[in-house]
C-alpha cells in the first residue's frame, strides 16, 4: 500500500507519454498486459520554484 502511495506522489511530478511508433502488442493472460512492456517518455513538470519554467525531458523504458 505504501509503495502505491509513494509512486502516485512521485508520478504527479511527471508527464507520461507513450513513445510514438512503438508497437503495443497485447499478451492475453488472466490480465491483459503488453507483450514487450511499454516505452514511455517522462517529462518533469516544472515546479513553481523553477526560474526558467521549462520541462526537463527524461527518457526511460518500462
Amino acid at each position: 500500500m505504501e509503495a502505491v502511495l509513494l509512486l502516485a506522489t512521485i508520478a504527479q511530478r511527471f508527464q507520461i507519454d507513450l513513445v510514438p511508433g512503438y508497437p503495443i502488442v497485447p499478451q492475453p493472460s488472466i490480465t491483459l498486459r503488453p507483450e514487450n512492456g511499454l516505452k514511455v517518455q517522462l517529462k518533469q513538470i516544472a515546479s513553481e520554484a523553477s526560474k526558467d519554467g521549462k520541462h526537463q525531458q527524461v527518457q526511460t523504458s518500462y
